[in-house]
């Protein structure tokens, strides 16, 4: 049991899941579609800017329903800093929430 457990460690290392709010939500606005921009994590090194402008000229897909239906958000709910890490691969990304 103990030799699964030191086994596991350095699978487990470096795994994280954080996700950071840039600014108070706007609870008027309907959580309807996400846009996001990325910049890959790789081994703790990663290069670029993930940016809001560059996220709200993606068209943003709808958060419930994955179909082919893709728009620009025109109002924004929240804004928020995403960053996933698993077996030292992962992603920084900014997410735009809102219609």
């Amino acid at each position: 049991m103990r030799w699964l457990l030191l086994a596991g460690i350095p699978l487990l290392a470096g795994c994280m899941n954080v996700t950071a709010s840039l600014q108070p939500e706007n609870a008027s606005v309907s959580e309807i579609r996400m846009a996001s921009d990325c910049v890959p994590i790789i081994f703790g090194f990663a290069y670029g800017r993930a940016s809001v402008d560059r996220a709200l000229m993606e068209k943003a897909e709808l958060i419930h329903d994955f179909t082919a239906h893709t728009q620009t958000l025109t109002k924004i709910r929240r804004i928020q800093l995403h960053e996933h890490q698993f077996l030292g691969l992962g992603a920084h990304c900014v997410e735009v929430v809102g219609e």
